[in-house]
């Protein structure tokens, strides 16, 4: 009964967290959200915890608190591997991958490429269709910054923009055809068009 009750009372402050998270209201977020983690991690209720912390990551990201974030991230995917949540696992994959790539103060968009390629791999292991397309266009984006394998960029965002029409993720979708539609200004042609032609030589 009193664990059940701790669950409860971890999870409403979660719910109390996020309500502020969607505010934009960080700095109230935060004590809601460490709290939750304390509790779940004091009756052993690791998924909860692993959540909590990949939400507080996301509000130290938003502040510019890249190393906060990063120690939140990478605890939140020590937890989940530990317990084999495998869709956990590629979500903060995903994410840890972000940071690499996006961060202003040391960018590492190689680390970020391995992470992302790390999070498609468990995902098409498991057969995890979402955790795929979440993947896949932060593939895409990085190799589009390196400049590196244009065709191979394409491959994996029109993977994304598929998959996101289909799961009707439309943020997804909106993000790929916006990298497809750099890859265009670029002199990359369809994939179809490319093999179309390969096909008449």
């Amino acid at each position: 009964r009193e664990q059940s009750d701790r669950k409860a009372e971890a999870a409403g402050l979660a719910n109390i967290g996020a309500v502020y998270y969607l505010r934009g209201d960080y700095d109230q977020a935060l004590p809601f959200l460490r709290e939750g983690i304390e509790i779940s991690r004091a009756i052993g209720a690791l998924v909860a915890e692993a959540q909590l912390l990949n939400n507080m990551a996301n509000i130290h990201e938003r502040r510019g608190e890249d190393q906060e974030a990063l120690a939140d991230y990478e605890r939140g995917l020590e937890i989940y591997r530990s317990v084999g949540g495998r869709a956990g696992e590629t979500t903060l994959l995903n994410n840890i991958g972000n940071l690499f790539s996006r961060r202003s103060d040391r960018p590492s968009p190689q680390r970020a490429l391995s992470l992302f390629r790390e999070s498609l791999a468990i995902a098409r292991e498991s057969e995890l269709v979402n955790s795929e397309t979440r993947a896949l266009p932060g593939i895409g984006r990085v190799m589009l910054a390196l400049g590196s394998n244009p065709k191979e960029a394409e491959e994996h965002l029109e993977g994304a923009r598929q998959g996101a029409h289909a799961s009707g993720s439309a943020q997804i979708e909106a993000e790929a055809l916006g990298l497809l539609g750099e890859l265009r200004l670029r002199g990359v042609e369809p994939i179809a068009a490319d093999r179309l032609r390969e096909g008449q030589e």
